[in-house]
């Protein structure tokens, strides 16, 4: 189950490859065209991201839920011509009404030389992305969001300030219910032995997209990704025993502000982060490298969802790219 949550959960972008586009507005389309020529030359940018996510976990069999909020802020540099970067970010997570034992952690990444390395809980550790398709594209947040703007269906909603730069904010939508054919296909290339019910998963789950594009620049400024997803065992394809007849529902806010572009950046890798041991993906099954690399590439926090299971559904512990949420201890769902 949890191997297939994080498959779902980080397929947002493949679910904007072939959104009809003929009812853009006039405006809109052209909006998009200069978004898409003005970022090829890139060299450089920064970005900022806030994201929120509340989850609810219930137990179907003795009607018990348990509810996990996280917050989560970050920031990182991106080398475009030297295919490098950096990230940093903080997670505090917390169950409603026991704030007092929030737990917190933090997360420095780089990456360099189709490299990840990781610092979690004062240890680094390396993966080796080569052999996974192109990396690069999986981490680069800017061109993730400019091809899901590129692919999406868009209305102008007005002007808006971001900081203290203009912009035109258009909402970007997309048409998820069409999707269940061609991302079964995808998903099922990667672990064919889950048969996922996508109709199912993608009649209970929405997505909400804004952009915000600068005037000046025709760059794409800032943008809002809103989710919601409920999965049962059933949806996931699964028979799970009364233990773990679990569903979880969740909604996530995430906000990126991009910055900088074109100025000087200095990513610069810690000597203890080449000293880190090599994890290399390409000695592991096809299927788990590539789940890794699909957590990798979102950047909304959602692997912290699957990590804040219960002991009571199994936990796959595998390896993410943003900070852990962890259920206090004596909290349990178990009927």
């Amino acid at each position: 189950m949890i191997l297939a949550m994080a498959l779902l959960l980080s397929s947002s972008c493949a679910l904007c490859q072939s959104t009809d586009r003929s009812l853009d507005d006039p405006v809109s389309t052209i909006l998009r065209e200069l978004v898409v020529a003005s970022s090829d030359d890139l060299k450089s940018y920064t970005f900022s991201m806030e994201m929120e996510q509340d989850m609810t976990l219930e137990n179907l069999s003795s009607g018990q839920s348990q509810q996990v909020q996280t917050r989560s802020i970050g920031f990182g540099l991106v080398n475009v011509t030297d295919q490098a970067l950096k990230l940093v970010m903080a997670t505090l997570t917390f169950i409603p009404g026991d704030e007092g034992n929030s737990t917190a952690s933090a997360l420095e990444e780089y990456l360099q030389n189709d490299t990840i390395y990781m610092k979690m809980d004062g240890n680094w550790t390396a993966m080796e992305l080569s052999g996974l398709g192109d990396a690069w594209s999986q981490q680069n947040s800017l061109d993730q969001q400019i091809d899901m703007l590129n692919q999406s269906r868009l209305t102008l909603v007005g002007s808006e300030m971001v900081g203290d730069e203009d912009c035109y904010k258009v909402r970007a939508e997309i048409d998820i219910a069409s999707y269940a054919d061609p991302l079964s296909q995808e998903v099922a290339s990667i672990v064919p032995f889950i048969p996922l019910n996508f109709s199912d998963i993608l009649r209970n789950m929405t997505m909400e997209v804004h952009y915000w594009i600068s005037k000046e620049s025709q760059l794409l400024k800032r943008a809002d990704v809103f989710e919601t997803l409920y999965m049962t065992p059933q949806s996931l394809g699964l028979q799970p025993s009364e233990e773990e007849n679990m569903a979880v529902r969740m909604s996530s806010t995430t906000s990126v502000v991009f910055d900088g572009f074109n100025e000087s950046v200095n990513i610069v890798l810690p000597p203890e982060a080449s000293a880190a041991q090599l994890f290399n993906m390409s000695s592991y099954p096809e299927s788990e490298a590539v789940a890794v690399s699909l957590l990798d590439q979102d950047g909304l926090n959602e692997t912290a969802v699957i990590e804040a299971l219960p002991a009571t559904v199994s936990d796959d512990a595998l390896p993410q790219d943003e900070a852990s949420v962890v259920l206090p201890e004596n909290q349990s769902l178990s009927a």
